[in-house]
Order: C-alpha cells, then structure tokens, then sequence
C-alpha cells in the first residue's frame, strides 16, 4: 500500500508484520543499545563514589607518628642552626672593646641617712647631674634666643638664667606635684577658677617661668650632638 502526501508525492511503503497485524515496531539503534549496557546499576555506582573519598583522605593524612618525627626533625635543626650562629658571634670579638670588670657591690644601698623624699629624690639627681642640667639648658636657651626673632609679648623676652634651686627646689618639686595630682592641662595647675583652682605651683613659681624652664630644659649641648 502506497501512501501519497498533499504535494502528490509518494512515502515509504510502511512495513507490516508477518502476521498482518499492522506495521512492525522499529529496532533500537546499537548506539542506545550500548549506552545502556555502558551504565552500571545504582547501587555499584553508589558503592564506588562512598568508597573513593574515604580512600583519598586516608592515603593523604599522614599518621601522628610521622608528624611528630617531622616535628623533631625540624626543631633539631632549628637548634643547631641557632648555635651555629652563637659560634660564629663569639669567634668573632676582633676589635670589640673589652666590657669593664663590675667591682661594686650589687643591691640597692640606701644610707642611713635618708629619710624624707627630697632625700630619696637625691639619690636620683645629685648636685653634679642638676648641675649639669642647669648649664645645658642655658646654653641651649641662649643659643635659641639669640637666633629667633622674638615677638613683642615672647615669652622669652624676659628670659632670666636658670639657678641650680630653680631646678632642684622648685622645677622638680612641681613636676612631682603634677604626677600625685593630674589635670588636663599644665596651665589648670596655675588656675583661678574655683572649681580646678590649686595654689600650690603658683605659690612657689610662676607659670611662665615655668613654661621656660620646660621649654629650654636641656640634657646635652647641641654641638657635640652625634646623628645616627
């Protein structure tokens, strides 16, 4: 039996079975046929893909007898390298000066005689130590006098030298004072309001010779200043 389309052309005969029962099924392809038996069934691949990671990360974690080996292993070497290395810094001194022999005795000595702060305080800063502060400052306040061109109402202008009781009974005295007693600024110590007002500094100094005192306190002469 022939069949025609619209355009009068004619189609493929459809087969018909054996039996005339109607047309044949059409047989599946080689290439579905293999695909098919290319797939394992469910439960192999299952077994498969639960097995591979567990053997993957036991192969890769190393055990905790080997870490620990590994640990030493490095720590050896560390030490060795870092004596080594105090070797050669000992084997090596040409040209370094000797350190001097210490021949006091070691402790804290406190003479019977002190007794008050001012005492103790003295153990700190003897006579030769603020005398030595009191002519650096000095010079180092002249040097910068002379070369700045100071304003009218400076308050350098009425710059006076510093006195070894400047220092040591008055200076030092305030700067102690100003440690037991805290405030926000330097000049709330020389306030007269009366809810900030102490009339300890005042009495014994002013704030601007304060502030000068502060401002040219010197430890070393600039000259012989070495940079680095």
């Amino acid at each position: 039996m022939i069949f025609r389309t619209e355009n009068g052309d004619s189609d493929q005969p459809a087969p018909v079975s054996a039996s005339g029962d109607g047309p044949t099924q059409p047989k599946r392809s080689r290439n579905s046929t293999s695909e098919s038996a290319a797939q394992p069934p469910s439960t192999q691949l299952d077994a498969d893909l639960s097995s591979r990671p567990a053997t993957s990360s036991s192969a890769a974690q190393p055990s905790s007898t080997q870490l620990d080996a590994d640990l030493s292993s490095r720590q050896a070497a560390s030490s060795r390298s870092s004596s080594t290395n105090d070797e050669d810094w000992c084997s090596n001194l040409d040209g370094f000066p000797n350190a001097p022999t210490f021949t006091a005795s070691p402790g804290l000595h406190i003479p019977e005689s002190a007794q008050t702060p001012a005492d103790f305080f003295s153990l700190l800063f003897d006579n030769e130590m603020l005398k030595h502060i009191k002519s650096e400052s000095n010079t180092y306040a002249s040097s910068q006098i002379h070369q700045a061109t100071l304003k009218p109402h400076s308050l350098f202008k009425k710059w006076k030298k510093i006195k070894l009781e400047d220092i040591k009974v008055v200076f030092f005295c305030i700067l102690v004072y100003m440690s037991l007693v805290p405030k926000k600024e330097i000049a709330d110590y020389w306030s007269t309001e009366e809810v900030d007002k102490s009339t300890f500094a005042s009495k014994i100094l002013s704030s601007d010779r304060f502030m000068q005192i502060l401002l040219m306190l010197h430890l070393n002469d600039n000259k012989t200043f070495i940079r680095t």
